[in-house]
């Protein structure tokens, strides 16, 4: 309170209310927002709010990256959405953060990082192989084929997916650091079969590529047969000879 007195000793006071923060807003990610270390693709929303002991509207804004901006309608209350269009961004690393300022000009903030990655993975399928790793111009001979490939990534890990029909015979397969892939089939009935390859990563990205010819199995040897001979056994022929003297 603050006390006033006068000359001839009368005195007023007057009530004085302020309070005391000392703590900064709480300011946390929910709706929408990929978890924090996601890999993240094309445009991406992010929605922060917060919450303070005292103020009951701390002011919630973004301040990373450039270009991410409030779109809720309201600037001046507790919480922001906006969409982050990382195409606008180079790949890789990237810094999300949102602050809250309260009434006493206490700011509190949150962060998350994610990788950006809108680069497709490019899938190759190799020629198959059969269980002696030997290429037969796409024909198989014995019960199981070895089916190969290679992946070039983006920027984010990569699965292969891989479908064989008729079968159909499926698999989701993990490349090697060099980008190998492999799958060995289970047993094969002797028949024509269709390769189909898709790669995708963790950002979201697919690649997918068209069903190759193929190979065909066949485990049918050749059959060999010998066809009657037109030569003339002439062991039991007559033979003339004329002499002229």
């Amino acid at each position: 309170s603050l006390t006033a007195t006068y000359l001839a000793g009368n005195t007023t006071i007057i009530p004085i209310t302020f309070t005391i923060d000392l703590n900064p807003p709480l300011v946390s990610f929910g709706g929408s927002t990929p978890i924090d270390g996601a890999y993240v693709r094309q445009t991406i929303m992010i929605s922060a709010t917060a919450t303070d002991t005292v103020d009951p509207v701390p002011v919630v804004s973004f301040t990373s990256p450039v270009g991410l901006n409030d779109m809720d309608g309201n600037t001046a209350n507790a919480s922001a959405t906006g969409a982050l269009n990382t195409n606008s961004l180079p790949e890789g690393s990237v810094t999300v953060r949102a602050q809250a300022q309260d009434d006493s000009g206490r700011i509190g903030t949150a962060e998350r990082m994610y990788t950006i990655d809108n680069i497709p993975p490019v899938v190759t399928l190799l020629p198959v192989h059969n269980e002696a790793g030997v290429v037969i111009d796409g024909y198989v001979s014995e019960s199981t084929a070895t089916i190969r490939g290679t992946v070039t990534a983006g920027g984010s890990p990569t699965t292969v997916n891989l479908t064989i029909t008729p079968g159909p015979i499926t698999a989701t397969l993990t490349p090697d650091g060099a980008g190998n892939w492999s799958f060995v089939t289970p047993a094969l009935n002797q028949g024509a079969y269709i390769v189909a390859t898709a790669a995708s990563d963790l950002a979201g990205n697919i690649a997918m590529m068209p069903p190759s010819s193929g190979f065909t199995v066949d485990r049918t040897p050749p059959t060999i047969s010998l066809l009657q001979s037109s030569v003339l056994d002439e062991r039991n022929c007559d033979v003339s000879v004329n002499v002229n003297t």
